[in-house]
């Protein structure tokens, strides 16, 4: 009887169920393989699309140098470093909120002033002087270069990083690259102009080391992006009595900010060279880990020399590549590398920012002079 127990109904309900278990199984293993080619295609993509954003990255930053050159060949260089800082700090604040930001300057409101004064009013002034003296090329190449020798330098010294051997002889062929570059000479002199240059873009970039440093305990109150916010706006107020003291520009100077090229080079800065490249560079935080990300920093001078090459007819004397080549193998030295990294993203293509574990790294590395 159709349904009865031990019947046919039952059996034919049973060889109908254990052969529809037995196909479902089937059917699972047969697209197991496949959901995993599928997750394998959608890793692929995301690296891939996580490579171009790397190159935009890198195109960004290289392109805010020839920014930079460009303008302060219009503009005196210190008042083109507060515009930028004041009007990135505005923009910034906007995307953070005003809240965190708030919450920040009464929490640690001297650790603030301090990361400001030295991360972009020491920094942007003395980085941006020494662009106006340098090649496009040689300024990104030294201030790239020594970024991460003054983070390790400055981080031991608070003893926030420890040094290995390796480090140590990054430090050593360091300091022996930027000598080459000071042995500039035009003729038979010193190039003393371009010896200044160098001097403030080495000053800036170790005034950002040491504020960075110092602005990692900030980064336990608040996002990068706050933090970075107020340390803009900070300096770049700081900086408007400095730029009236040194440079005294006149109505007609402020009036040249409003021409075209400093207008699109101060606009580049803030949009590409700051919101745009900070967002990216979070994103490869977020995804690559933070020494696989760093790695702009030997891109980005390569793209600012060719760009300089190109639209200001640069070039790299022999001095400068020898210079330019133990420079980068000491940066090359002195970065970590975590091997042991692990993307923590999601699925989703939209940017993140890093866990707070990873701040430290993110607050070194996001926001250079020019990042």
């Amino acid at each position: 009887m159709p349904g009865a127990p031990g019947g046919r109904g039952a059996d034919g309900a049973n060889l109908r169920q254990l052969t529809g278990d037995a196909g479902t199984g089937a059917a699972s293993r047969a697209r197991r393989p496949a959901g995993r080619r599928g997750i394998d295609r959608r890793a692929r993509a995301v690296n891939v699309d996580n490579r171009l954003w790397f190159l935009l990255l890198c195109l960004c930053w290289g392109g805010t140098w020839l920014a930079v050159k460009l303008t302060v060949a219009e503009v005196p260089p210190i008042l083109v470093a507060c515009v930028r800082a004041i009007v990135s700090g505005l923009a910034m604040l906007a995307i953070a909120g005003a809240r965190p930001a708030l919450a920040l300057a009464r929490a640690a409101p001297r650790r603030l002033a301090l990361v400001g004064l030295l991360t972009t009013t020491l920094s942007f002034a003395a980085v941006f002087w020494g662009t106006a003296r340098l090649s496009t090329g040689v300024a990104a190449i030294v201030n790239n270069a020594t970024m991460p020798i003054g983070l390790l330098v400055f981080g031991c010294l608070l003893r926030e990083e420890t040094m290995t051997r390796r480090q140590l002889v990054g430090i050593a062929l360091g300091i022996a690259g930027l000598c080459l570059l000071f042995a500039r000479r035009s003729g038979d002199r010193l190039d003393t102009d371009a010896i200044a240059g160098l001097a403030g873009v080495v000053a800036g970039a170790l005034a950002f080391g040491l504020g960075s440093v110092l602005a990692r305990p900030l980064l336990r109150l608040a996002s990068p992006l706050a933090v970075g916010a107020l340390q803009m706006l900070v300096g770049g107020l700081a900086m408007v009595p400095v730029v009236w003291l040194l440079e005294q520009p006149s109505p007609a100077v402020l009036a040249a900010l409003l021409a075209p090229t400093p207008l699109a080079g101060i606009g580049w800065m803030v949009v590409a060279g700051g919101i745009g490249a900070t967002f990216i560079y979070f994103r490869l935080i977020r995804d690559w880990g933070p020494a696989r990300a760093g790695m702009y920093a030997f891109v980005t001078p390569i793209i600012a020399t060719g760009l300089g090459a190109v639209v200001l007819h640069e070039r790299l004397g022999a001095l400068e590549v020898c210079g330019a080549v133990i420079l980068f193998t000491a940066a090359g030295l002195v970065i970590p590398h975590d091997r042991r990294w692990r993307s923590t993203a999601p699925p989703a293509s939209t940017p993140a920012a890093p866990h707070r574990r990873d701040a430290d790294a993110t607050i070194d590395r996001a926001r250079g002079p020019l990042g």
